[in-house]
């Protein structure tokens, strides 16, 4: 009797789980069902800050309401780096969502943690950084897994020294003699070691020709040796010591080709007061009077006395007075005072002081900005908060905050120049950069990008569009990488004739 009443009950519940789970499946193909509509999530919200950047609420736009597949896709999508991201967005924006497209990001990851698994390997055989150079002071931090395998066997001619070459050139360094250098440097850790001897032997040359009387071969020398040393350490940050030993010589082999000037060519050396220290700069003079001046703003890793010498050559040429200077955080200023939020007060200052110094005959009615990188970002905030300005020229400069992996590929020159411990500090004393923190420019605005930039992407640029309301004009380069560095040749004429149409 008892074993029969038991499996009664067991039948029952049988039934009554059966009619449940049939209900449950009616109520979620229901297309009218709460249940289905409580799983409907907007992809706006689902998206809230799982990604670096606001341009992917843009991107990710045509997924509108999220089913399972798409959710997915988000899901693996945030686990890549941030170029596939980017990349796999965009598809969405461009073609829409596609189970292939899912399949593909879900490849991505695979791939990414099988390469994680090979650096883990590489990285048991690497030596530790005090057994291969000097360590970096803790201040800008150990060496990451990723930069002691780049700078060991990454970062050679075949992947990355090539992309330099145009710089190189602008920096005054014959193209053949870059290649001499670079054939003797096995890995990175040697960089700064082989351009120095290079300078050296450069600044040896050019005393020789000085001491036989050839002072145009001695000013040309000493100048190609300013840039060997410049070149030493531009991207040099693993002992920084070394590095500021190279800049150092980079200034002290401009200052001897400028003394071989003719007095009317020759550079005019001005120290500014800003706050606590002084604004050191370069002031070359139009043989015209009365023209226009041109600021040029170093970027994040220049000085002075080298890219912005040779761009303000050609500015010279064409009818323009100069003033290249090295701000907070950059070149001779970078002992006493780090780089500031609020950069476009020292442009402004400068302007002060030509205004109460007039002793050049310079237009102060006609004056304009120039930047490149983070030097753009400070030529657009310095026109948009100071009316005097009448044009900005802004080449790859960031629009807004970059995200943490943009952040990263810049991390030791950021580390250098604001003087903070991580990144993390950084951005805690900067704050959320953005263009919109300052007046609307109403002046007229040159922004030139490159469309293969990976260090700021052309995204700022549209940004930065939106926030100028004046005249304004963007030149973008299908090809071009960060500052447009391949395509100097067609950007730096470019934005003279513009500066001469604006200022003229």
């Amino acid at each position: 009797m008892f074993k029969k009443e038991k499996r009664l009950s067991l039948t029952k519940l049988f039934l009554r789980l059966s009619i449940a789970l049939i209900f449950s499946l009616v109520l979620i193909s229901s297309p009218n069902s709460t249940i289905l509509a409580s799983e409907t999530i907007n992809v706006k919200d689902y998206i809230k800050d799982k990604f670096p950047s606001v341009i992917y609420n843009i991107y990710l736009a045509p997924l509108d309401e999220l089913d399972q597949h798409e959710k997915e896709f988000i899901d693996v999508l945030q686990n890549l780096p941030e170029d596939k991201q980017r990349y796999y967005a965009k598809e969405v924006y461009n073609n829409g969502f596609t189970q292939e497209l899912l399949e593909k990001v879900r490849e991505e990851i695979i791939t990414e943690k099988s390469s994680t698994k090979v650096e883990e390997k590489i990285s048991e055989k690497l030596p530790t950084v005090s057994e291969e150079i000097e360590p970096l002071p803790a201040r800008i931090g150990k060496l990451s897994l990723k930069e002691k395998i780049a700078y060991r066997f990454i970062l050679n001619e075949k992947n990355t020294y090539k992309y330099w070459y145009n710089r190189f050139l602008f920096c005054g360094v014959d193209l053949e003699r870059s290649r001499r250098v670079i054939s003797r440097i096995k890995n990175f850790y040697h960089w700064c070691d082989e351009w120095s001897k290079e300078g050296e032997n450069l600044e040896n040359l050019a005393q020789e020709a000085l001491s036989k009387e050839n002072i145009y071969t001695a000013k040309y020398l000493f100048h190609e040796a300013a840039g060997c040393f410049f070149v030493g350490q531009l991207p040099y940050y693993i002992d920084i010591r070394k590095k500021n030993e190279a800049q150092e010589r980079a200034r002290e082999n401009y200052k001897r080709a400028i003394e071989l000037y003719d007095e009317e060519k020759r550079p005019v050396r001005i120290e500014i007061p800003f706050r606590e220290t002084f604004i050191p700069g370069f002031l070359k003079l139009c043989s015209q009077s009365n023209r226009p001046l041109i600021i040029l703003i170093n970027s994040i890793d220049s000085i002075k006395e080298i890219e912005n010498h040779y761009l303000g050559n050609l500015l010279l040429e064409a009818g323009f007075n100069v003033f290249a200077f090295d701000g907070p955080g950059q070149g001779e200023i970078w002992k006493n005072m780090k780089l500031i939020p609020d950069y476009e007060k020292s442009i402004s200052t400068i302007i002060n002081w030509f205004e109460e110094n007039n002793k050049y005959n310079i237009d102060f009615k006609k004056i304009a900005t120039y930047g490149i990188s983070l030097g753009g970002y400070f030529s657009f905030r310095a026109a948009a908060l100071d009316k005097r300005i009448c044009c900005a020229v802004v080449i790859s400069a960031p629009g807004y905050s970059p995200s943490f992996s943009e952040l990263k590929k810049v991390k030791r020159a950021l580390l250098y120049t604001t003087g903070a411990n991580s990144l993390k500090e950084a951005k805690s004393l900067w704050g959320e950069i953005s263009i919109k923190e300052v007046p609307q420019l109403d002046r007229p605005l040159l922004l030139i990008y490159g469309e293969k930039d990976k260090t700021i992407p052309i995204e700022h640029a549209y940004y930065i569009m939106d926030c100028a309301i004046g005249e304004k004009e963007l030149k973008s380069y299908p090809e071009g990488k960060h500052a447009c560095s391949n395509f100097l040749d067609e950007v730096v004429p470019y934005s003279i004739d513009w500066l001469r149409k604006h200022l003229e």
